[in-house]
């Protein structure tokens, strides 16, 4: 490993160290004592990883993807067959590596994977590449991995997070402070030498076209940053966290339908044993504290990891990575907020069935919660699991949602063989099907700012994000 990454190594092992120190702590004074949490939800151990097998150590603060098939992809930075993988399970739980890095191909992909416009999955390596500084690659649902770029020195790289969509390219981050963007054929530009911190999450693309990321470290007090970032490169720093508000943001951030931003610190905040915040921002800086999490909470959990899924019920899910069960140990839990804070632990990880949860929860358009763990199961490799809240089944918009008249959107969802009609709105439009989980339709003139509605034999299932016509 290139010893100029000293500055800005991933935090993951020492993460994982501290946690356990922690952990000891903890078990010395409530030995005897159980938590509460609500167990009225359904969760399933849907696979075990083996590291010799299918890679482990799943994903940090990543993303698991849904593909145009409807089934999951996702990531593994370590074993199997080289360099870790990537995954694809289907929603029955069907599991199957697709492909393993090597290192020339580039090595240690943590941060999972997003789904571009034209179908490929977008992705970046830690290690590995030309330079072993980190590569980023696309890869088809078949497992036809292409390398897109390695980064340089001059680049910075090492990048724990794969690109997002923007409108012209994609657009990503390193932990070396630098921010860039890159074509789906590999065109690639420095955008920023010099963020606020070293970043560790993916950005998020905002309403108001700018996009938005977090740092660890840096800013005022060194505790971390939110930081925005327009798609020429220009970076303003729009919060410094303070410990009272949180510290350290490994995590991305997600948008509510109220168009603020939320996330979560993995350590600070008010509580009397402070363990991490879960906060509320404006796009301009504002922030609101709506849960503090703390150590020596019965019912609580501790040192979140991950972000926040922003669901199709209103409400956001995630996970923490320290959390009292039934007075056994300390595995983690999956957690429940609203936009005004009430919190509810929904469920605790018991180490059999997975622990230390390792990536950020996403939503399927089923209306099912998934995630993965970084250890536990059967073989100690983590587990993907999934979480069954009741949640109705929804469509989800591929790619930016918003465009003008005659533009194609494409739509994930379910059962849209049988799609008798697609609007916006109240306004119908012209569709293609493609498959079960996958349409696309035409922006029709006369529509205006809504939610597409599709229709099907099964009912109607709506999108969760309005699609802004733009005119």
């Amino acid at each position: 490993m290139n010893s100029s990454r000293s500055n800005h190594e991933f935090k993951g092992a020492f993460m994982r160290q501290s946690s356990l120190l922690i952990v000891i702590a903890m078990l010395v004074l409530m030995t005897a004592v159980h938590p509460i949490a609500l167990h009225a939800q359904t969760f399933t151990d849907m696979h075990d990883f083996n590291c010799d097998r299918d890679g482990c150590d799943a994903n940090f603060a990543g993303i698991v993807a849904q593909g145009t098939d409807g089934n999951l992809y996702g990531t593994v930075p370590a074993g199997g067959a080289g360099c870790g993988s990537v995954f694809r399970i289907t929603p029955s739980g069907a599991y199957n590596d697709i492909y393993n890095f090597s290192g020339a191909d580039g090595c240690n992909p943590f941060g999972g994977l997003t789904l571009g416009t034209d179908g490929y999955l977008y992705g970046a390596t830690e290690t590995g590449g030309t330079n072993d500084r980190g590569t980023i690659f696309k890869i088809a649902s078949s497992g036809v991995l292409t390398s897109l770029h390695s980064f340089s020195s001059a680049e910075g790289g090492y990048p724990y997070c794969p690109p997002i969509q923007g409108k012209k390219a994609f657009y990503g981050v390193t932990s070396e402070e630098t921010a860039y963007s890159i074509t789906s054929t590999g065109t690639f530009k420095l955008l920023k030498h010099s963020l606020p911190g070293a970043s560790y999450a993916p950005l998020l693309l905002a309403s108001n076209g700018s996009f938005y990321g977090t740092t660890s470290s840096g800013g005022s007090h060194n505790y971390g940053t939110v930081f925005k970032l327009t798609a020429s490169g220009g970076v303003t720093t729009i919060y410094n966290f303070d410990y009272s508000h949180g510290a350290y943001p490994y995590q991305p951030l997600v948008q509510g339908s109220d168009k603020n931003l939320y996330g979560i610190t993995y350590e600070g905040g008010t509580a009397q044993s402070p363990g991490g915040v879960v906060f509320r921002m404006t796009l301009m800086g504002a922030i609101t504290i709506l849960h503090n999490f703390d150590q020596d909470s019965l019912s609580d959990g501790s040192f979140p990891t991950d972000g926040l899924v922003a669901a199709s019920d209103g409400n956001f899910y995630g996970t923490t990575l320290v959390a009292p069960n039934g007075g056994s140990g300390f595995y983690g839990t999956i957690f429940r907020i609203d936009t005004k804070g009430d919190y509810s632990v929904l469920h605790d990880f018991d180490g059999t069935h997975g622990q230390s949860p390792a990536s950020t929860p996403m939503q399927h358009t089923d209306g099912i919660v998934y995630g993965t763990t970084d250890s536990g199961g059967a073989s100690d490799g983590g587990v993907f699991w999934e979480l069954n809240n009741g949640i109705s089944p929804f469509v989800s918009i591929v790619g930016i949602p918003s465009g003008s008249p005659n533009t194609i959107v494409e739509m994930l969802g379910q059962d849209f063989t049988t799609t008798s009609s697609v609007k916006f709105g109240s306004v119908a439009a012209n569709f293609t099907v493609y498959s079960d989980s996958y349409l696309t339709a035409v922006v029709p003139n006369t529509a205006k700012t809504a939610a597409i509605t599709v229709t099907t034999s099964k009912g109607a299932f709506i999108s969760r994000q309005k699609f802004k016509v733009t005119h």
